[in-house]
């Protein structure tokens, strides 16, 4: 088990390592605090901070023109220039928290997962309303783009659903998951990876999404979130204690040690060398 090989003190409560900006060297976190900081990771200087919401900064994407896309629990969608000096829009809509964000790299789509039980589709190259897809009868907490007509979206319930962008319809309904899904992540447009609550995680075919990959892993931790890393297929799975790393075919590669609790979702870098998770102590840590 190996330990953090840097930490940086990122917010004054829960810290969340939201994106990278296109450069690859500069990281957003978000903070419970209501704060959104970028900083350059190479020395870990902190360029800027911004009161970005009125409450929880819960998620973050980074747009195809390098905007940094925020989701908060006070139910809005905001989204920054990428140095953070200005607000250029918010997106409003959803009537409770707002849980999950994703782009779809070369579309100005970005979707959102709330609370309030629905997905959105948002259009940032116009005014048109969002798309909005129905059918989770909890909180949706995870969202992620397939292609540029599939999203997969989850949260409380045993299953995630899969949509169809193009009709707004739901394409197939995948259970197995216990009672929540607790992360969704695409490695390409040919397979999906979740984990559940009940630390089950899946790799599954976009095809016909099927299982082709199943991992159970050990303790009674529940899983927090799981990233994809595009370079290597790595996956990094995160839950109290720790984060677990299986290689491409599921198998366990690494097992790092964070002895925090409430640890957040993991994120890679651009690069795919480095690994950094959040967690409720307000430390943002890195792995490689």
């Amino acid at each position: 088990m190996s330990d953090a090989t840097a930490t940086v003190h990122a917010h004054e409560r829960y810290a969340l390592p939201l994106a990278f900006a296109a450069d690859g060297e500069r990281l957003y976190t978000g903070g419970f605090d209501g704060t959104v900081s970028v900083w350059d990771t190479d020395d870990w200087t902190e360029a800027v901070t911004v009161q970005a919401h009125e409450q929880n900064v819960n998620c973050g994407a980074i747009t195809t023109d390098d905007r940094l896309v925020t989701g908060s629990t006070d139910t809005s969608l905001r989204v920054w220039s990428s140095d953070l000096a200005d607000r250029v829009t918010s997106l409003d809509g959803h009537a409770k928290t707002v849980a999950g964000v994703a782009s779809r790299p070369s579309t100005p789509l970005v979707a959102s997962a709330s609370y309030d039980t629905t997905v959105r589709v948002w259009n940032l190259a116009n005014d048109v309303s969002p798309l909005v897809l129905e059918g989770h009868s909890g909180n949706v907490t995870e969202v992620a783009f397939v292609d540029e007509s599939t999203l997969v979206s989850g949260g409380v319930g045993d299953e995630f659903v899969v949509w169809s962008l193009d009709s707004g319809a739901e394409v197939a309904r995948v259970d197995g998951h216990g009672q929540a899904v607790s992360g969704l992540a695409a490695r390409g447009e040919t397979e999906v990876w979740s984990v559940g609550y009940n630390g089950r995680v899946r790799r599954w075919s976009t095809d016909d999404w099927t299982a082709s990959t199943t991992v159970e892993l050990a303790g009674a931790q529940k899983p927090s979130g799981i990233a994809v890393n595009q370079q290597t297929g790595d996956v990094a799975v995160t839950r109290d204690g720790g984060v677990v790393v299986l290689d491409s075919a599921g198998d366990s590669r690494q097992v790092h040690s964070a002895p925090i609790k409430g640890i957040t979702d993991p994120l890679w870098s651009n690069d795919g060398e480095t690994l950094y998770v959040g967690g409720a102590d307000g430390k943002i840590r890195t792995y490689h």
